[in-house]
């Protein structure tokens, strides 16, 4: 028998992991187990290390993070793709025992993983108050904002309760779990019972996990929008055991929720020097001081560019308007650079075809294709060294010498397209002169 905990990061997931584990199920080996934390988990996570990185790598592959979850997963690809990695450290934790498998990460990942693992059947819903779990985040630098919290939040039980339908489950309130922990753990213990578990260890030694102190987050002071009120009031009214859990919550995400997310993961993609113009150019407004290698400054611009929409002064919306154009660039960039690449080997065919037919001497088009190789190197030399200079630029622009030597620098290699058409000029005039 296999049972996963599911839940929101800071919702209870490794209490209730922890509790659970006192009834005799496996969480798998100490030695592979997320080590305790003094702070936030002095008692452990309760949650398998290489199982977790699995989690990490389907979130990954599907073009997000633990943080900053995917829009969608291509279940059966990417089951495909972690297929043989997945079911050897599944095995190898959990072996042929009952057990429980605790990662908030599965509730978004949970249709990957069963593709693969067949033994899941039973689920442990950990659910605490949003305006709690989003304060212990902002406390802990997990997310930007409490907008992003709140969004977070939203999508990991609106994507968990798709995920579980038809499974046996239990949903339990942390708040419950630390007020009233013995008859939280009766429920539990008559749960797995109706689920087929036997031989329970003695369910009084599941309170002793319970520590009423690790309630110590205070509530958000932002508040949730209608859609996220609502769906708390949906999970409230789901408490307790089902033996087919089915919930009659909308998987899709509130306009406000897709908003923020999407702001989140547009700034993510930006490269260090696409921000950095960025931020140069927002220099009339004092961002130009903020550094973005800088995982705070990196912060606190995204926590202005990922608010709501009606709280918007207009100096953000001047910056988001900025964060549109530095996409743009970028995206530009990247379109012209592909395409004189797929120009430029079209006209090395073209060069090639016209040597063979004429028979002439291959000395300018050697010297050509030479230029070109080294274009090519100098491209891929370009993606390294600009996110290199942009940081050292940044780190020294308090000195104006350095810090214009590194302009100089930046005008030399930040604009590989020309060095393209270049090249590409030089073989269309070779091309014709054979034709000719």
């Amino acid at each position: 028998m296999g049972a996963v905990v599911l839940g929101m990061h800071r919702s209870g997931t490794s209490l209730l992991a922890e509790v659970v584990s006192t009834f005799g199920l496996w969480t798998g080996d100490r030695v592979g187990l997320m080590p305790p934390h003094p702070d936030d988990n002095p008692n452990g996570y309760f949650e398998a290390a290489k199982l977790s990185h699995l989690n990490d790598e389907i979130l990954a592959l599907a073009g997000g993070a633990v943080m900053l979850p995917p829009t969608t997963l291509d279940v059966a690809d990417l089951a495909g793709q972690i297929e043989a990695k997945l079911s050897h450290e599944h095995h190898a934790m959990f072996a042929d025992r009952n057990y429980v498998w605790k990662d908030p990460r599965l509730s978004i990942t949970l249709p990957v993983v069963q593709k693969v693992i067949d033994s899941i059947d039973f689920v442990f819903l950990a659910i605490r108050h949003p305006a709690e779990i989003v304060a212990s985040m902002s406390t802990r630098g997990d997310v930007p904002d409490e907008a992003s919290g709140y969004a977070l939040w939203e999508q990991y039980l609106r994507s968990a309760t798709a995920a579980i339908e038809g499974l046996p489950t239990l949903v339990v309130d942390y708040g419950d779990l630390i007020d009233n922990p013995a008859g939280v753990i009766d429920e539990i213990g008559t749960s797995l019972s109706a689920a087929g578990v036997e031989n329970f260890k003695n369910p009084n030694l599941s309170v002793q996990a319970v520590d009423k102190d690790l309630n110590r987050s205070r509530p958000s002071s932002l508040k949730m929008t209608p859609r996220q009120e609502e769906l708390w009031e949906q999970l409230q009214a789901l408490k307790g055991y089902h033996s087919v859990f089915k919930a009659d919550i909308d998987a899709e995400l509130s306009p406000e929720a897709t908003h923020v997310l999407e702001v989140r993961r547009r700034f993510a993609a930006l490269d260090t020097v696409s921000l950095t113009n960025l931020l140069s150019l927002s220099s009339p407004f004092g961002m130009a001081a903020l550094d973005p290698s800088d995982t705070q400054d990196r912060r606190s611009i995204e926590r202005m560019l990922s608010a709501p929409i009606n709280t918007l002064s207009p100096t953000v919306r001047y910056y988001k308007q900025l964060l549109a154009d530095a996409e743009a660039e970028q995206n530009q960039a990247k379109t012209e650079i592909q395409q004189l690449k797929l120009d430029l080997a079209v006209a090395v065919d073209a060069a090639l075809h016209a040597d063979v037919e004429r028979g002439n001497d291959m000395g300018e088009l050697a010297k050509v294709q030479a230029e070109l190789a080294a274009h090519h190197s100098y491209y891929h030399e370009w993606l390294v060294e600009t996110d290199r200079l942009g940081r050292r630029a940044i780190a020294d622009k308090l000195n104006p010498f350095r810090l214009s030597t590194y302009k100089l620098a930046f005008e030399l290699i930040a604009n590989p397209v020309k060095g393209f058409q270049r090249v590409r000029t030089r073989l269309n005039r070779a091309v014709d002169v054979r034709r000719s």
